[in-house]
């Protein structure tokens, strides 16, 4: 349930900030982050930690989204 919970707090906050950034996200790279974050918290990671190795592991591995 917690994983669940972290999973979809993840992605709403992702989606919104794609949004924000009026672009598209790369298909799979939301559920590729925040599975992710999930892992990290998991290891006992903080958040901070998490969000920022997950992040920069998604920007190697999908490319930049363009806009709109």
């Amino acid at each position: 349930m917690k994983d669940q919970l972290i999973f979809h707090f993840c992605g709403r906050a992702m989606k919104a900030d794609f949004k924000t950034a009026g672009k598209t996200p790369p298909k799979g790279i939301v559920e590729f982050t925040c599975g992710c974050v999930v892992q990290k918290i998991k290891a006992r990671a903080s958040i901070e930690q998490a969000k920022t190795i997950c992040k920069a592991q998604a920007l190697q591995t999908y490319p930049q989204p363009e806009g709109p």
